[in-house]
């Protein structure tokens, strides 16, 4: 039968890097940009914004691809009522 050694228990202080303090500032000044980029909804309203305005774009550009021949029906009836009154309805 085989027989194993024991190992040593780990300390907490092998399993810990060693850091210098430029590490130290950079790794605190990362975790604020984190927490302030949670934190502050600033520019939230800006982007609902933006994606309400895709929205109508693309429902004005689906609408006006069905209904082009409509409108430009009625352009022209416009254009030729300017033209000569007698042609108006």
């Amino acid at each position: 039968m085989w027989c194993r050694t024991a190992t040593p228990p780990e300390t907490e202080a092998d399993n810990k890097l060693e850091v210098g303090p430029l590490e130290e500032m950079e790794n605190a000044m990362l975790r604020n940009a984190i927490v302030r980029f949670v934190r502050e909804d600033e520019g939230m309203e800006m982007v609902e914004w933006s994606i309400v305005g895709v929205v109508f774009a693309l429902a004005g550009a689906l609408l006006w691809s069905t209904l082009k021949d409509d409108i430009n029906t009625a352009l022209t009836n416009i254009g030729d009522c300017v033209k000569d009154s007698a042609d108006c309805p």
